[in-house]
């Protein structure tokens, strides 16, 4: 009768949930409860703010998101530089 739903993953805090794009860069954070985290999101693409609670395991791998994405930049303007 009823269809069960298979919930949609959670794409990541980099990830918009307007625009879809994974330019999602934190604005502002505080620790609020020894392993929670209370943070303010920006998307650099359509300039959309969230609020977001999340735990520290979260926060963790944005963090881990993060450092590959700046990493991914620097190589690129590295390859660029080298051009020329």
């Amino acid at each position: 009768m009823f269809a069960r739903r298979t919930p949609t993953p959670d794409p990541g805090l980099h990830v918009c949930r307007v625009c879809h794009a994974d330019y999602v860069v934190p604005a502002w954070w505080e620790e609020v409860e020894g392993e929670r985290w209370h943070m303010l999101l920006r998307c650099a693409e359509c300039e959309t703010y969230r609020e977001v609670e999340v735990a520290d395991d979260a926060a963790r791998a944005y963090e881990r998101d993060l450092a590959l994405g700046m990493a991914e930049i620097a190589a690129a303007l590295e390859r660029d530089f080298a051009r020329g």
